[in-house]
């Protein structure tokens, strides 16, 4: 709202934009990793040779194979967080009730017609 873009909008567009763009600095440290592990006698101007070479492959494919989880998956994720999260002004849990439906859940409830009141019964 401060730049005249929506909260919503800015959150998902960074959430989609991070996790990606940090791969611009994380996948030069993998491709050199790589290439200490698989060539250990090669010098430092091969290496820098190796990172040039492979850099855009290997940017690309991390940042798309990274976007769904850490991207979509946390915008998501976040998004649920904040419609589960109580509030002050949400009704006190009833137990009674949550106990129906757990004990109803596992198949142990025979609840008796009268008094509403559940039996725990083993049924299995």
């Amino acid at each position: 709202e401060h730049h005249g873009v929506e909260k919503y909008t800015a959150e998902f567009s960074m959430a989609l934009a991070i996790p990606v763009t940090t791969q611009v600095l994380t996948a030069p440290l993998h491709i050199h990793a790589m290439d200490f592990y698989n060539n250990p006698g090669s010098s430092t101007a091969e290496r820098f040779a190796a990172i040039k070479k492979e850099f855009g492959t290997v940017a690309f494919a991390r940042g798309f194979r990274i976007l769904p989880a850490f991207g979509i998956g946390s915008f998501s994720n976040n998004r649920f967080r904040e419609y589960m999260i109580r509030h002050d002004y949400d009704p006190a849990p009833n137990p009674n009730r949550l106990a129906r439906r757990v004990t109803k859940a596992l198949g142990l409830e025979d609840v008796d017609k009268e008094s509403s009141t559940p039996i725990a019964t083993s049924s299995k």
